[in-house]
């Protein structure tokens, strides 16, 4: 596959629609390759730009009152940040930088605004896009609130395993990452999964981590 089908499938796929309006949204964009680790958004900076993930894995933190790193969210293929820029809003409000090596489309704003007057494929898929941010936002805020750091731990694989297949977490969550998603320490969160371990909520194998229990661990929430 070319990069150029390539990226007209990643946008068809992100906006639903066919590919003559994916060929249309690529003509509107620029096209950027990053490195792994490179900073494709500074949070501080001003920004005019809407970006739409092709290639590899973006993520973006921002840094808490007390200085501790949050994993604010994760970009894969055919998802979109920076959309802050459609509201007038010019300044990041945190980091993204690249996971992987990254490919991403670059709108102006001004031009990603006009695909969204004139095709409804591209606004739909905004509204979801936002939609779901907002919802996991607040959820996130609530649990912070809410739970204690095992109380998110238990949450967070729980969801994690939901979304998998099997109710399985594949691969297996790396500590220091997972740690961060849940605003906990490394230590926090390997002493809540051994735990987990021991009592056969859920069981570790070669591709990953299986809920085995799923009530039980839900019941462990609060």
């Amino acid at each position: 596959m070319t990069g150029a089908s390539r990226r007209e499938t990643v946008i068809a796929s992100a906006f639903a629609c066919d590919l003559a309006l994916a060929q249309v949204v690529s003509a509107r964009a620029q096209f950027k390759t990053y490195p792994a680790q490179a900073t494709i958004l500074a949070g501080g900076e001003r920004n005019d730009r809407v970006f739409l993930m092709i290639d590899g894995h973006a993520r973006a933190l921002a840094v808490s009152i007390d200085g501790r790193l949050v994993i604010v969210d994760d970009y894969h293929p055919g998802d979109l940040f920076g959309e802050a820029s459609l509201t007038g809003t010019v300044t990041a409000s945190e980091d993204v930088a690249a996971r992987t090596k990254v490919e991403a489309g670059q709108f102006a704003t001004a031009a990603f605004l006009g695909l969204i007057e004139n095709y409804g494929a591209v606004a739909l898929a905004v509204s979801r896009a936002l939609t779901r941010r907002l919802t996991t936002t607040t959820r996130r805020m609530v649990e912070g609130a809410t739970l204690s750091a095992q109380g998110r731990i238990h949450a967070e694989l729980l969801r994690a395993a939901r979304d998998g297949q099997g109710m399985t977490i594949q691969p297996s969550p790396v500590l220091s990452e997972f740690a961060l998603r849940v605003q906990s320490t490394r230590e926090t969160c390997s002493r809540a999964i051994n735990a987990l371990e021991r009592s056969g909520v859920i069981q570790r194998d070669q591709t990953g981590l299986r809920v085995v229990r799923p009530d039980e661990l839900e019941s462990l929430i609060y």
